[in-house]
């Protein structure tokens, strides 16, 4: 019986056990007999019809305030009847703008990361094999077609399977398996004339709002809630949604003039810095937790605290044993308790 806030960042809430329905339509009933088995966050044994029906229930139970990061997403939770009665605000996922930002000189970037720092550049960060939503194909169709327009486009891939991304696409350029360190990411995305981002199902993802905080425009399908990051030969190039034809166009009609997508990623760091900055995006999130307080202190005025919430809640609480111990208990309990000082590492 807690005021709850539930930032949503992709489509599992609402769905059997998938995280992005793409395709199929079962999440809209009852799911059941799911096409992604296997696939992450599922394992293979399939539950989906009993989470299909169970999820949505817990959630209209708890009452929580739904913060999706994206207008597909909250597109989504409005088809699900116990969902779309509960209050929602459509909040950006926020970037680090102060780390993700443009360098003072590109080319020097561009020889440490080991590129020539004068050739049209194509950076893919996250472009993974194992994962068929990233859509590594598509990427390597439109590099290909892109480098007969384009002399001497080079490719800076990130992702544990990059060598292999390199090799096939047949393109100079360096592959990293793996970079952890913000900064050093940043470094990356700023390589790039322009970030290729050829993802089928995505909703908010942080790797386009990362290079565009770095100044780097993205070509991307226009697929899940990208829309709401990309501004259409403004801030970067939405392609027909699996269109492996458009896609290559938009990095050709990108890096065909450079110094006009120059301007392009300047409008893309200035739209991510106005939008999802982390000073912008916690003072949203805040009225959202004030929201979800005064909800909760008018259900306290109404009818009292309770914990149980009916005979699904019951059950729960007695298999899991949270019953078995008085709340003023469990009160006292917790003010015996000392509290760590911030920075003790607990």
């Amino acid at each position: 019986d807690k005021p709850l806030v539930w930032m949503l960042h992709d489509g599992w809430p609402v769905t059997g056990n998938c995280a992005y329905p793409r395709e199929c339509t079962r999440w809209l009933r009852t799911c059941g007999h799911c096409p992604q088995l296997g696939l992450y966050p599922q394992n293979d044994i399939d539950r989906s019809r009993f989470y299909r029906w169970l999820k949505p229930r817990l959630a209209a139970a708890a009452r929580p305030v739904l913060i999706p990061s994206s207008n597909w997403l909250a597109g989504l939770v409005a088809q699900v009847p116990q969902l779309a009665r509960l209050p929602r605000q459509v909040i950006p996922n926020p970037v680090v703008t102060d780390v993700f930002t443009p360098p003072d000189d590109v080319d020097a970037v561009r020889r440490g990361m080991g590129l020539k720092a004068e050739a049209p550049t194509a950076v893919l960060v996250g472009c993974m094999y194992s994962d068929p939503r990233k859509n590594a194909p598509d990427a390597i169709a439109s590099l290909r077609r892109a480098a007969q327009q384009i002399a001497g486009l080079q490719v800076l891939a990130v992702a544990p399977s990059s060598q292999r991304f390199l090799a096939e696409s047949g393109l100079p350029g360096r592959a990293v398996p793996f970079i952890n360190d913000r900064a050093e990411l940043a470094r990356a995305y700023a390589c790039g004339d322009i970030l290729l981002f050829p993802s089928r199902a995505d909703n908010h993802p942080m790797t386009v709002i990362e290079a565009m905080a770095c100044g780097t425009p993205v070509v991307a399908y226009d697929a899940g809630g990208i829309p709401d990051q990309i501004d259409h030969l403004s801030t970067g190039y939405m392609a027909e949604d699996g269109n492996a034809t458009d896609l290559a166009a938009g990095v050709v009609r990108l890096l065909e003039n450079r110094a006009a997508t120059h301007d392009m990623g300047r409008r893309a760091r200035d739209f991510v810095v106005r939008t999802c900055s982390i000073e912008v995006v916690a003072q949203q999130v805040e009225k959202q937790y004030r929201r979800a307080i005064r909800a909760w202190r008018r259900r306290r005025q109404r009818h009292g605290a309770r914990f149980e919430r009916g005979h699904l809640a019951r059950r729960i609480a007695a298999a899991l044993d949270w019953e078995a111990q008085p709340p003023e208990r469990a009160e006292q309990e917790l003010r015996r308790t000392p509290m760590p000082a911030w920075g003790a590492g607990s």
